[in-house]
């Protein structure tokens, strides 16, 4: 029995390795590369303000977390995260 390979999720902006959907207990972390450190390599630009985040009461820098497009994040493609980079916090 030949076993299939897993096609990779991509990338992950926090360690720079290949993300695989089976090595995640609870799959990727899917993030918008809007809401990483300002010396990632993957960082986008926002168009998201201060103020909206105030009024919309969340600090997310993805517009689509603020109603500036329609659902899934119309301005760049989400990016996934190891589980294990994400619960360092270090992106």
């Amino acid at each position: 029995m030949t076993r299939l390979k897993e096609k990779p999720m991509g990338i992950c902006p926090a360690c720079g390795q290949t993300v695989f959907n089976t090595q995640e207990t609870e799959g990727p972390v899917w993030t918008c590369p809007t809401d990483l450190s300002p010396d990632n390599p993957y960082l986008q630009p926002s168009a998201v303000t201060s103020a909206q985040q105030e009024r919309d009461g969340d600090y997310s820098n993805c517009p689509s977390a603020h109603g500036l497009d329609r659902g899934e994040c119309e301005y760049y493609a989400h990016l996934p995260l190891h589980g294990a980079c994400y619960d360092k916090g270090d992106y």
